[in-house]
């Protein structure tokens, strides 16, 4: 699902990818409204962070549960089958 950064919050979403065919999965961290972005982190690092602006469409990520978050932090990537 396509949304922008500004509506994950409104559709109670925590986690998306920047691209379709990402590996990565984001999530948002902290908003900074003298910029207005959002400061992100990767899952599998946490010293990865990137400030996207309100109104970047990402893929909102619904379907993702917990067993994936922890794939995540031990194999660094998610995967689908």
């Amino acid at each position: 699902m396509l949304l922008k950064m500004n509506e994950l919050k409104k559709n109670k979403i925590e986690y998306f990818k920047l691209k379709a065919t990402s590996k990565e999965i984001w999530s948002i961290t902290s908003y900074d409204k003298s910029y207005k972005e959002y400061n992100c982190e990767a899952m599998h690092d946490m010293n990865k962070e990137k400030y996207l602006k309100s109104n970047k469409i990402v893929y909102a990520m619904t379907d993702i549960d917990s067993d994936e978050i922890d794939y995540c932090f031990i194999n660094g990537k998610y995967q689908t089958n």
